[in-house]
């Protein structure tokens, strides 16, 4: 156990998100631990973990597939920071799918924080996926019947 503490200690002391990043997976001890260390870090954790959090996970080992869910988590839980990086990712990408997948993450990290998305950022989102705002983000699904 203190070898654990003290590599997660380590990687956060030498700012390697890198690192933290790839103990998330199963939710487990390490990878709570290493969930904790990445909010912590806040916006500087924000482009590795997008990085991660916007890949492909349909041809995805499991382990992956983990790895990408924990990282939309910690991208939530920080907040801010993902809003505004999430928004140059909608409006400077040119591949439909970052486009919609980084809605849905806005989407989630706006409703968590209380705030709304611009209306300038879901006309972007549209335009980009030709689908409608809230078929991208999943909005559709939060609505009561």
């Amino acid at each position: 156990m203190a070898l654990f503490r003290s590599r997660v200690s380590t990687l956060v002391k030498s700012g390697d998100v890198e690192g933290l990043s790839a103990l998330l997976g199963p939710l487990d001890k390490k990878d709570v631990q290493a969930r904790l260390a990445l909010i912590s870090m806040g916006a500087d954790a924000v482009p590795a973990l997008l990085t991660l959090a916007l890949q492909d996970p349909s041809p995805a080992s499991d382990t992956l597939s983990a790895r990408i869910a924990a990282a939309h988590t910690v991208l939530v839980m920080i907040g801010e920071p993902t809003l505004r990086a999430v928004a140059r990712v909608i409006k400077t990408s040119g591949d439909r799918l970052a486009a919609a997948d980084a809605a849905e993450l806005m989407y989630r990290t706006a409703l968590a924080l209380h705030v709304a998305v611009p209306e300038g950022v879901k006309e972007e989102v549209e335009r980009k996926t030709g689908r409608d705002w809230a078929s991208v983000c999943g909005e559709e699904r939060d609505q009561p019947d």
